[in-house]
């Protein structure tokens, strides 16, 4: 999937295509009961990537192309669309997190489309008007992926912390619940934002230049 990075013209369409290929032909089932009884790398690596939860990613690959060919220009049907876009995103948060998250992990299936629609809203009004983002939210932006790689370990840290401390029954009120949201992304951000300074640019810049001495040999 990386070397989809060095094509030019086709990398979107050779990387949707790899992403629709491993959910739809690898054999799930059988990578679940592996990875139960195998810790190795490579069964972690197949559940991973034949997961449905990569419809996020196929999405995201689908809002870029889409962005590629926006115009800077909007009529009264593209504001009422996105404007749509914005509604529906609001009632599917509201109607999947009430209160957040008693309908279970139906992310992917329930959030996939008006995440991405809202999304594409957004990216429609930034061709279309010229925004002047806080600094805050472009430096988010910037850590967005080690928030990604974070989060998780977060929550689930605090999540068995408070449970050891107060019961398993601890999180059967809302108000705890609340409460784990706000701590959890208060640590998160401050655990990103060092981890993106002192390893994810680094690493990035480390990479990029062994991965191009490779490819000119």
């Amino acid at each position: 999937m990386t070397l989809t990075l060095f094509l030019s013209r086709y990398r979107y369409c050779t990387l949707m295509m790899i992403l629709i290929a491993c959910m739809t032909l690898l054999p799930r089932e059988v990578i679940l009961s592996k990875q139960n009884n195998d810790p190795r790398f490579y069964w972690q690596y197949l559940c991973m990537i034949s997961d449905t939860i990569n419809m996020d990613f196929l999405a995201g690959i689908l809002a870029a192309m889409l962005y590629q060919k926006m115009s800077a220009r909007a009529g009264i049907p593209q504001w009422l669309m996105m404007l749509v876009s914005v509604i529906y995103f609001l009632g599917a948060v509201g109607w999947l997190y009430k209160p957040f998250g008693e309908l279970g992990n139906n992310h992917t299936s329930i959030m996939m489309l008006p995440c991405l629609l809202v999304f594409l809203a957004g990216l429609k009004l930034s061709k279309v008007k010229k925004i002047s983002y806080p600094g805050w939210l472009l430096f988010t932006g910037k850590i967005s992926y080690s928030l990604y790689l974070l989060h998780m370990v977060v929550i689930f840290s605090m999540i068995e912390l408070l449970k050891s401390l107060y019961g398993d029954d601890f999180f059967d009120s809302f108000p705890h619940r609340f409460n784990l949201v706000l701590i959890s992304i208060g640590i998160t951000f401050l655990l990103s934002a060092v981890y993106y300074a002192l390893i994810e640019v680094r690493l990035s810049r480390w990479l990029k230049i062994k991965i191009f001495h490779f490819l000119k040999l």
